[in-house]
């Protein structure tokens, strides 16, 4: 295989040569790889089939490709199961990993979603496609807001193990306007590296038509709409300003969203020494945890959309004339 590839040989020290003449051996050393050698021939590999995907896919499978990478992307398909928050469902795993593939769902023709309407209970009866386009941005019912929710719990828990006294959903007047208040989803304060941390959370998904086609051309396009859009929103003001954690719903995350693992990361490391504890690697948990309850949360939407969702939805008021019910019951 070195050989087709146009390696000659391999030194004494493990490192491909392409002139035999410079490959004499060290009589020192054996003629065995160096370590981790093999480990960069493959990345090598999946670095150049990763390119030919690129140049010989359609917009639509260019844009799920560079979606569907970075450093937090994948990150839940390859964690250990013993970690919290990484274990999915059957159903969950393989709803969520068909939809990254990019295989199509086993969807009849004329297919309505059957996703039902938290305000009046109706079913949304928009059409379904094959490749679940409509129910990742589908906004009836209660799962948009479940993934966003599960996502924004998963930054309040990553602040506080970086130290951090944390609330949600926090009401900042800074930030208010005339025409709309500023509910942010997660407040943290007391981290010397982020003395107060506003983090509001999005999930857009790059096939909107909102996103293309910059989305098919540049990896993390729709992350920086949405940040630029929370920037608009929310222009920094009284000297506080927010963290926009925006997600892509094949995995990626967006620059900013990174940059504040990182930084909780670090806050992390240094309050694990000062302690005299080894911190561990947190920020490959985080990123697994936030993978996965992306996952979850797109699985939901998906099965939602093609089986509806069985079951009465609980009601949290009594019925209008209930309580003259009782009242008649209840007898003189």
């Amino acid at each position: 295989m070195l050989r087709d590839c146009g390696i000659a040989t391999i030194t004494g020290c493990g490192r491909p040569a392409s002139d035999p003449a410079a490959s004499a051996s060290d009589p020192l050393r054996p003629e065995a790889p160096e370590q981790h050698l093999l480990s960069r021939y493959l990345q090598h590999s999946a670095a150049a089939r990763y390119s030919d995907l690129l140049a010989e896919a359609a917009a639509r499978d260019r844009t799920r490709l560079l979606s569907a990478a970075g450093p937090s992307a994948g990150a839940a398909l390859t964690a250990e199961l013993s970690l919290p928050g990484v274990a999915l469902a059957d159903r969950e795993w393989v709803e969520a990993v068909r939809f990254r593939l990019g295989i199509p769902t086993p969807c009849p023709p004329g297919a309505q979603c059957l996703i039902e309407k938290t305000s009046t209970q109706e079913l949304c009866f928009e059409q379904l496609d094959a490749h679940g386009d409509h129910a990742a941005m589908c906004e009836c019912g209660p799962f948009r807001t479940r993934r966003h929710d599960d996502l924004a719990d998963v930054y309040a828990d990553i602040l506080a193990e970086a130290g951090g006294h944390v609330r949600r959903e926090l009401f900042v007047p800074e930030l208010s306007t005339s025409r709309a208040e500023a509910w942010l989803d997660v407040w943290a304060y007391g981290v010397a590296e982020l003395p107060d941390c506003l983090v509001d959370v999005t999930v857009r998904h790059p096939m909107s038509v909102a996103y293309q086609p910059g989305a098919a051309r540049e990896p993390g396009s729709a992350a920086r709409a949405a940040e630029r859009e929370k920037d608009v929103r929310y222009p920094p003001a009284g000297g506080r300003a927010v963290w926009p954690a925006a997600h892509e719903t094949f995995g990626r995350l967006g620059a900013r969203a990174e940059a504040l693992l990182e930084h909780c990361a670090a806050a992390h490391a240094r309050r694990a020494h000062r302690r005299g504890r080894l911190p561990g690697n947190a920020l490959r948990r985080w990123r697994a945890q936030l993978d996965a309850a992306l996952m979850r949360g797109v699985a939901a939407q998906l099965l939602a959309a093609r089986c509806g969702v069985p079951g009465r939805p609980r009601r949290r008021l009594a019925a209008p004339g209930a309580a003259r019910l009782e009242e008649r019951g209840a007898g003189p």
